[in-house]
């Protein structure tokens, strides 16, 4: 009790602090880029099964992460003192490696232009370059493309080839995104950062009937963990 009762009112005044240093951005617009890395996968079980119908396996194909890329540009407008709305304009890449005990490797690519709404807040620590920050907002994904690709099989093992999967995907998907990072101050009005989310999808991205096979009821959602350093700058 004692310690929680030291950590409200240090908590109380690093917020007072931040709001009284962050007012004169109020009502600002600033602008950025940023780029890196996209760890993934799918989340649900009915791909892997239909995986394992098409390559005729005796059991399921062990499910890995997919590393991609991930880039775009973003518009933030500070609302109130440590509170900032922020737009973004994403390509990212997503997808998952399914893996089959008796040799061969499925891999389902699929790339996405996302539209994140995002909430974040920036306690700027006084007389400090360094600015934390947390955020959490929706998204919605507009699909570029999609893709079926095999390696790895026996000969005597019938899979289908590589093969355009767009067919297959809804065009859009929609889901929540989170997550924090750091900021370095070059000026008052620019800095670079560095931070990491987490995108969670809502919505079922694979249609009744995918990859032709009409009985076929996929419950497959994306997720993907995305990692850029980036640029913003006022004007």
């Amino acid at each position: 009790m004692r310690k929680l009762l030291l950590v409200i009112p240090a908590m109380v005044l690093l917020l007072a602090l931040s709001a009284s240093a962050q007012e004169d951005q109020v009502g600002k617009m600033s602008f950025g880029v940023k780029a890196g890395l996209t760890i993934s996968t799918l989340r649900g079980d009915s791909l892997a099964n239909l995986l394992k119908d098409l390559a005729q396996a005796q059991d399921l194909p062990g499910k890995k992460s997919r590393t991609g890329a991930g880039f775009g540009a973003f518009a933030r407008y500070s609302v109130a003192p440590s509170v900032a709305l922020q737009v973004e304009l994403v390509y990212i890449q997503k997808g998952c490696k399914y893996d089959f005990a008796g040799g061969g490797t499925s891999t389902a690519r699929s790339a996405w232009l996302e539209v994140p709404i995002l909430m974040e807040i920036t306690p700027e620590l006084r007389r400090s370059k360094i600015a934390p920050a947390v955020f959490a907002g929706p998204f919605i994904g507009l699909n570029t493309s999609a893709q079926f690709q095999q390696s790895g099989f026996a000969e005597d093992v019938k899979v289908p080839g590589d093969f355009n999967a767009a067919d297959s995907v809804k065009s859009t998907d929609f889901g929540v995104t989170f997550g924090g990072g750091l900021g370095y101050k070059l000026t008052t009005e620019s800095e670079i950062f560095f931070d990491i989310r987490y995108d969670f999808g809502l919505t079922k991205i694979l249609k009744s009937g995918v990859l032709n096979h009409p009985d076929a009821q996929a419950d497959t959602k994306t997720s993907a963990l995305l990692v850029t350093a980036g640029y913003r700058f006022g004007l």
